[in-house]
């Protein structure tokens, strides 16, 4: 299954169903985690000498941690299913 395929049937179960209020109740949303942790960078390294750098740094952070959380989830069994779960 491409990727596009894969957004396509999340979006519709997105539409479908919209966000699950009970998960979300229970578990902060994956939006609101990567707040936390943007806020959380900000707060240790935008300041001082280097913020640049510091901030270059943040982003990579940021970036190679998406790609090794996506990049586990998809070598997990039925891995595609929880992708389209999760972006739905």
């Amino acid at each position: 299954m491409t990727t596009l395929e894969m957004l396509l049937i999340a979006l519709l179960l997105d539409a479908i169903f919209g966000d699950p209020d009970r998960l979300w109740s229970r578990l902060p949303h994956p939006a609101a985690v990567m707040g936390r942790l943007v806020g959380l960078l900000d707060r240790l390294l935008n300041r001082g000498a280097s913020r640049q750098a510091k901030g270059i740094f943040s982003l990579a952070l940021l970036i190679a941690s998406a790609v090794l959380l996506g990049q586990t989830i998809r070598a997990l069994p039925f891995g595609p299913a929880f992708e389209i779960l999760l972006a739905a």
